[in-house]
């Protein structure tokens, strides 16, 4: 599998102004060319466990599919990757009802497969995936996420996920193949961010002449700026 095209990647995750743990894991596994992402829910910590839990089942079977020597077409690796996301789900789910203090736990997850030139990537939750193409960010990814406003004060609203890891039996992961050209940049980020920094403030950030150091640290600072009190997370890629 040729991942030579990567020229660099950085990732930094920060705690936050308001909380007292970080429930985002992020992981690469580079000979691989792989890139995750998992924001975790629930109480007692549990949200932390289910997080590190998918990161590490996911990134053990990326391992396991061993694409280096079982060269697959793209369309099975994407077959496959759908099926890694529905068997986190599923082991997520189990280990919730295993102990009372997991109950209800889950996480998002989102990942960047690099192969030939081509680019997989998979998706469960509101953690984001942009690419920056030619100066042009646009988001990949579609949120599992809908906003619920009180009836009483229109003015307050609460996101609600539609789907997560863990959560239910049965989840529908978004999974696309895309070519990919030189010089794009992607970045996988946690709500933290997203939720805080508007797209075209984020643009002008991974458009600068900072290094990918720098841009993370950056866009982390930025959100905290903008009065982001959660987890955030950054995984930057260039090519």
């Amino acid at each position: 599998m040729n991942t030579n095209y990567i020229k660099d990647f950085f990732g930094s995750s920060d705690i936050g102004t308001k909380r007292t743990s970080n429930e985002d894991v992020f992981a690469h596994l580079t000979d691989c060319g792989f890139f995750a992402l998992a924001d975790g829910m629930g109480g007692h910590k549990a949200g932390e466990v289910a997080a590190r839990e998918a990161i590490q089942y996911i990134c053990s079977s990326i391992k396991h599919l061993n694409l280096s020597e079982n060269p697959k077409s793209l369309e099975q690796i994407s077959s496959n990757l759908k099926k890694l996301f529905e068997n986190a789900n599923d082991w997520i789910y189990k280990l919730s009802r295993s102990h009372e203090n997991f109950f209800g736990m889950g996480t998002t997850l989102c990942s960047l497969l690099f192969i030939e030139k081509n680019v997989i990537f998979s998706h469960i939750g509101d953690s984001r995936i942009y690419r920056l193409r030619q100066n042009e960010l646009t988001l990949l990814t579609k949120d599992h996420s809908t906003i619920l406003r009180n009836k009483q004060n229109q003015m307050r609203m609460k996101k609600f996920l539609t789907q997560v890891i863990g959560s239910s039996k049965i989840v529908l992961p978004q999974v696309e193949i895309l070519n990919v050209l030189e010089n794009d940049l992607y970045l996988i980020c946690s709500d933290g961010l997203s939720d805080f920094v508007k797209k075209e403030y984020i643009e002008l950030i991974l458009k600068s002449k900072l290094n990918l150091k720098d841009k993370t640290n950056f866009l982390i600072e930025t959100a905290k700026n903008q009065g982001s009190t959660d987890n955030i997370t950054v995984l930057l890629v260039q090519l």
